[in-house]
């Protein structure tokens, strides 16, 4: 591979999935193209963390191994016989958009990705109106109340997980969680 190849890659997450407010890390293993300073560069101007893996250790690229076997069993073995290198990119396009977008992943409660990345996009929103809200009627009496974040995006089993929001309010103490944000906006 060469450092343009993979840059063009990146360039494309870039512009399709548009990362703001830091905190994205890309890590990669210490081939000569992801340390290339034209790649890294382009990280630090997309605001991107890199993250490298040492030298020797086998678990750096198990999950990229273990899709690309994936991949080569679900497409490349079963639809032999290739005609054409077009024919080969337009199937992995093809995979890589079901896989990305429709897959239904059983650590995530058989839900494809994007629609579990949807509701909690729209949880948070949701907790954070109900934080403002009962911040607003609370501006009257000095008293605790506490909005509870799933720890991660796909939702917490324990409801003492997660980070919290504090905030004055009549429900002094009070754990809210998304149901009952969703309750004040109905």
């Amino acid at each position: 591979m060469t450092t343009s190849f993979v840059l063009d890659a990146l360039n494309q997450a870039i512009c399709q999935r548009c990362p703001t407010g830091g905190g994205l890390i890309h890590h990669s293993d210490r081939d000569s193209q992801y340390l290339s300073i034209r790649y890294t560069e382009r990280l630090a101007d997309a605001g991107i963390d890199t993250s490298v893996g040492s030298v020797g250790n086998s678990y750096d690229n198990a999950l990229t191994e273990s899709i690309i076997g994936l991949f080569k069993t679900e497409v490349i073995n079963l639809l032999e016989p290739w005609r054409s290198m077009a024919q080969v990119e337009w199937e992995t396009l093809q995979w890589v958009s079901w896989y990305n977008n429709e897959r239904l992943h059983s650590a995530i409660r058989h839900r494809p990705p994007p629609e579990v990345e949807e509701a909690f996009y729209e949880q948070m929103n949701t907790l954070e109106k109900a934080a403002q809200v009962l911040n607003k009627k609370a501006s009257r009496k000095p008293r605790a109340v506490q909005i509870s974040y799933p720890s991660h995006p796909f939702g917490s089993e324990n409801e003492q997980e997660g980070r919290s929001i504090q905030g004055r309010g009549r429900h002094a103490g009070e754990r809210i969680q998304a149901q009952d944000a969703q309750t004040v906006f109905g």
